[in-house]
């Protein structure tokens, strides 16, 4: 029964479009520290309001809305069912985008794998994996405006549609440099 539910899952995921990060949005990757330091920390934007991609879409503000009501996206790897990477705590659209914060547990082998890669930064991206609901098409322009889609999942991956969508800001933050970057800050306000 489980291998007929997980075919169908492959057929439906095998439809969903994906979209990806737009370059100058940040997305930031850090290490829990005391009571958190059992997970890996990821926030930043999985997608961009008003700027055209490499398959010729928009994604118009307010496009996420219905499906945030419904649902929380699940974070995954390569866009992979099969690789859970963690769970995504808070998810909404602001002026910019889709903003989204997320933890990787520290223990797991999958996340094992992609902390050092994205601290290194082979694995430098992000992207969207959906459903469009409701789209306008631009027959002068080719291009085609996201109105309202149905999102699924957030994923770290190799190789983006958009070329220029990358993790821009990849912290590992101990203790120690957190009190230094307080003390920093400190000193800047007064």
């Amino acid at each position: 029964m489980f291998h007929i539910f997980k075919h169908r899952l492959k057929i439906f995921m095998d439809k969903l479009l994906y979209k990806n990060l737009e370059q100058h949005t940040p997305f930031e990757f850090k290490e829990g520290t005391g009571k958190d330091s059992e997970f890996y920390f990821l926030k930043g934007y999985a997608s961009t309001f008003g700027n055209v991609d490499r398959v010729g879409d928009i994604v118009a503000k307010g496009a996420f809305t219905k499906s945030l009501s419904e649902r929380i996206p699940k974070l995954l790897s390569q866009h992979d069912t099969d690789d859970v990477a963690g769970i995504v705590d808070t998810c909404y659209e602001t002026d910019i985008g889709l903003y989204f914060e997320a933890r990787m547990p520290r223990d797991n082998s999958l996340v094992k794998d992609l902390a050092p890669l994205i601290k290194i930064g082979a694995l430098d991206s992000i992207s969207i994996g959906f459903n469009t609901t409701i789209s306008e098409w631009n027959e002068d322009t080719g291009i085609r405006t996201l109105k309202e889609v149905e999102l699924w999942e957030i994923s770290i991956v190799t190789f983006p549609a958009n070329e220029k969508a990358k993790i821009l800001n990849i912290k590992k933050l101990q203790e120690k440099e957190i009190n230094a970057k307080v003390e920093l800050d400190e000193k800047m306000i007064d």
